[in-house]
């Protein structure tokens, strides 16, 4: 690794062989791309990363739940894994997120109470979680929210108060008959 210095993005597709990747990535590495690497069981060191893409790498889940958080983090983007039924609380840990992205978990049933912590996330992409019936309260905390996708999400029953700011794409039959808490 010592070779790739300036390395700054690494993207792994449709390596359905692949079962890990270097434990030690270089410093320069800012943004990681792993999708549709059915077998990839470990994730590298992330504390360097401020993109993270894995779609569709479902034995990657807990190697997720065990990382240590990338504090730098901006944009995270989890779609279309299918066994996660629930994000680590670690990732509210997450403080500079500006965009979680979630799109068809279809698994997922819950997001943390404390997704508040989540100060500077502006973008949450939910669309296609059909498991999901709720979402917590502390999502009206969450004050540089502003936009919010949760189409296709078919169980959800219940959203919390949603500032005005906050555009929210509703488009499916699902979350057009949630109920909204004031």
């Amino acid at each position: 690794m010592n070779r790739l210095g300036k390395l700054a993005l690494l993207d792994v597709r449709e390596c359905p062989a692949l079962t890990q990747l270097p434990s030690l990535m270089p410093p320069s590495l800012t943004t990681l791309i792993v999708n549709f690497c059915a077998n990839l069981t470990g994730l590298p060191d992330l504390s360097t990363l401020e993109v993270l893409y894995m779609f569709a790498c479902p034995q990657l889940v807990p190697a997720l739940q065990a990382a240590s958080p990338a504090w730098r983090m901006k944009t995270l983007d989890l779609g279309f894994c299918d066994t996660l039924t629930e994000l680590p609380e670690t990732l509210t840990l997450l403080v500079g997120l500006k965009k979680l992205g979630l799109a068809y978990c279809r698994a997922l049933t819950r997001l943390p109470a404390s997704m508040d912590r989540l100060e500077a996330l502006e973008e949450l992409d939910l669309h296609g979680c059909r498991s999901l019936t709720e979402l917590p309260e502390s999502v009206n905390l969450m004050l540089a929210l502003s936009k919010l996708d949760i189409r296709y999400c078919t169980r959800l029953k219940k959203l919390p108060y949603l500032s005005p700011d906050i555009t929210t794409r509703t488009e499916s039959s699902g979350a057009r008959s949630a109920k909204r808490v004031q």
